[in-house]
């Protein structure tokens, strides 16, 4: 048996604050739970950017687990990031299901005090508009970068899934991430590499005004923005707060979205929330 957990009320109105006790800040995932991010009607695979926060627990060296995947209904990658099964420091990067590239990264991803900002871009292939071209950073450092034959119908109604190599049927589960996620966001915008290094730096300027013109402008492309922010160890309904930080900090900008997020756990596990964070 399969549990899920709502992270968004559906086209919520955008007036309304979100505010918690900011106790635990993050998302503990114990090879038993995952994330599924929908993308919502805005989304457009030629034309997006997910971001989120990962820190990982010192397993098994064999488990190649998994941070990020999308899978179709037969179960083949379209893409995933899994932890190499034989050195901590590596990521495996598979790309219509086959693996694409093996690189070395500068921090173990068995530290649970270390977290690591995973960006995915998706864009149009320069080779051929046909096909999508994805990109990779961890941090701000660019690991993958490459045209595919990908299309905008391979990844069409495919969910996003953080911390299992699963497809959205859950026909196909397994390889659990044992570790934290702090903070996800997704943008229907392709981000500059400039700016996936101004969220490096600075992973709370999302909390507060800025005084760059191109990051006020982007945030008009933020459609998905999950805070683990809650004062309770277990927790069910978290909203998307996308919509509600941008009228904070920018009161004149309207905004809605359909994006949404949702917690399942294995039979009758839970999820648990933490202190630790970026």
């Amino acid at each position: 048996m399969i549990k899920q957990y709502l992270l968004l009320l559906l086209l919520f109105s955008c007036t309304d604050i979100l505010v918690n006790k900011q106790e635990y800040q993050s998302i503990e995932l114990s090879g038993t739970g995952w994330i599924e991010i929908n993308q919502g009607t805005d989304f457009n695979a030629n034309n997006f950017t997910l971001q989120s926060w990962f820190s990982g627990l010192d397993t098994n060296a064999g488990d190649a687990e998994t941070i990020f995947s999308m899978l179709n209904s037969s179960g083949e990658i379209l893409i995933g990031v899994f932890k190499d099964p034989t050195y901590q420091n590596r990521l495996d990067i598979w790309i219509n299901n086959e693996n694409a590239s093996t690189v070395e990264i500068s921090d173990k991803l068995n530290d649970s005090d270390t977290f690591n900002l995973l960006t995915l871009k998706g864009g149009v292939s320069e080779i051929d508009p046909a096909f999508i071209s994805i990109s990779l950073f961890i941090n701000k450092i660019n690991i993958y970068n490459q045209a595919t034959t990908l299309t905008t119908e391979d990844l069409a109604n495919i969910n996003f899934i953080i911390g299992a190599k699963a497809n959205t049927e859950h026909t196909y589960l397994d390889r659990f991430w044992n570790g934290y996620i702090d903070e996800i966001r997704l943008w229907n915008t392709t981000l500059s590499d400039t700016l996936i290094e101004y969220h490096n730096d600075y992973p709370y300027k999302l909390s507060f005004q800025s005084d760059s013109l191109t990051y006020i402008n982007s945030l008009g492309h933020l459609s998905g923005l999950w805070r683990f922010y809650t004062s309770e160890e277990t927790y069910s309904t978290i909203p998307n707060d996308a919509c509600p930080t941008i009228q904070r900090l920018y009161n004149d900008n309207p905004c809605s979205t359909d994006a949404e997020a949702i917690i399942y756990t294995l039979g009758d596990y839970t999820v648990q929330f933490s202190e630790k964070h970026k």
